[in-house]
């Protein structure tokens, strides 16, 4: 899931971040119970290239594009346990192709 909201992160202005100070400043700690299905994450809680100030940064561009893939499959297979992971799963099923 978090992986799937990259894009949302950048339309609501939270990446790129701005400035140098962002590991300092407190932005990291930025709330994102917006976030479907995962209660009480933060910024610093997503995977760290996306804690770049860099607005080209390749690994984000990257990492976007492979977002739209998945979303255009025709499966998505998840290695999770539908019990441990029932609020996401759910959250992503919304959006995607079949989960299983």
């Amino acid at each position: 899931m978090g992986y799937m909201q990259f894009e949302e992160l950048m339309k609501r202005g939270l990446v790129p971040l701005k400035g140098t100070s962002y590991k300092t400043d407190g932005s990291l700690d930025a709330s994102l119970e917006w976030m479907p299905g995962m209660k009480g994450m933060r910024l610093k809680d997503m995977p760290t290239f996306c804690h770049t100030a860099d607005a080209d940064n390749a690994l984000l561009r990257i990492h976007l594009q492979q977002m739209r893939v998945i979303a255009a499959s025709k499966a998505i297979v998840i290695n999770t346990f539908h019990d441990i992971e029932k609020d996401v799963l759910e959250a992503l099923a919304a959006f995607l192709p079949p989960i299983c």
